[in-house]
């Protein structure tokens, strides 16, 4: 039996300040592929230059100061395996601008036993670094192939998944060949997503993209589906990610439409499911101008 983990509950980070400007939003729309299918369309203005002031950006920006308070969490205890993102969930309390200063701490708040690997939930609160006012929450899965059999409890079950209804929208887009590597510059430069000898060795024929990625591409979706033209609305988001990508395969988002938002799921051409029990909420509005 492997080593109880349950004692890496309530494990913290040090504080990770996260800085960021117009070129770092900048950067990252063009990471998760923004204005690739139409450099002059919709999507423009996430990726163009901008004001500070801005609260032009894609709302799964959010996630970048609370994946950065991730990575410096101590994981040795779950031994050599390479990990896998599992899922993700973002809480925007406050709408981000085209600048600023968040200090960020992330802490382990569950470990489960899936008997085959051991399942991480980690959550990250990011405040402002001058008012100290928590602007972003985030809460992610991560699984540790090799881990689990410790004993420990299997975790909640996972709620269904959509009704086998038709979609009201579905929004196909590409990824790059190269994606994982333009995404690795924002920080995550898990060998997972850019060395085929590691991608191999974890049981990929090539290197991954990057579930956070993924995410992107599928809210980029959402954005468009339901016509949001203040991205910022977009405050609570979440999505399992079920099955890997290839960088430079084709995504196809479908998209419910509910009161509060919409649910939504990403396949590929073959009908696989890499993202699913995708939920969007809508926030109420900031009376900022993207």
């Amino acid at each position: 039996m492997s080593s109880d983990l349950t004692t890496l509950v309530g494990r913290s980070s040090e504080e990770r300040e996260f800085v960021w400007d117009d070129r770092l939003v900048r950067l990252y729309s063009l990471a998760v592929g923004a204005a690739s299918d139409d450099p002059t369309g919709p999507e423009l203005v996430f990726a163009a230059p901008g004001d500070a002031s801005s609260n032009a950006m894609l709302p799964s920006f959010a996630v970048l100061p609370g994946a950065d308070a991730r990575r410096s969490l101590d994981l040795h205890e779950l031994g050599e395996s390479t990990p896998v993102h599992a899922g993700q969930s973002i809480r925007i309390l406050q709408p981000l601008r085209r600048e600023g200063r968040l200090v960020s701490t992330a802490r382990i708040s569950a470990v489960w036993d899936k008997g085959s690997g051991a399942l991480v939930e980690i959550e990250s609160v990011s405040r402002d670094a001058v008012t100290d006012k928590v602007v972003v929450v985030n809460n992610s899965a991560t699984f540790a192939p090799g881990a689990g059999g410790f004993g420990g409890e299997r975790g909640p079950s996972v709620p269904a998944a959509h009704v086998e209804v038709d979609a009201d929208a579905v929004v196909s887009l590409d990824t790059r060949p190269e994606q994982a590597l333009l995404y690795a510059l924002l920080g995550d430069e898990n060998p997972l997503h850019w060395n085929p000898e590691v991608a191999a060795a974890a049981g990929f024929e090539r290197p991954i993209l990057h579930g956070l990625c993924t995410f992107a591409i599928a809210l980029r979706a959402v954005v468009s589906a339901l016509d949001i033209t203040d991205p910022s609305l977009l405050r609570d988001t979440s999505a399992r990610f079920s099955a890997p990508v290839i960088p430079g395969e084709r995504l196809s988002v479908s998209v419910w439409r509910t009161p509060y938002g919409a649910r939504f799921r990403a396949t590929k051409a073959d009908g696989t499911v890499v993202l699913d029990r995708g939920v969007a909420s809508l926030g109420t509005s900031t009376g900022a101008k993207p």
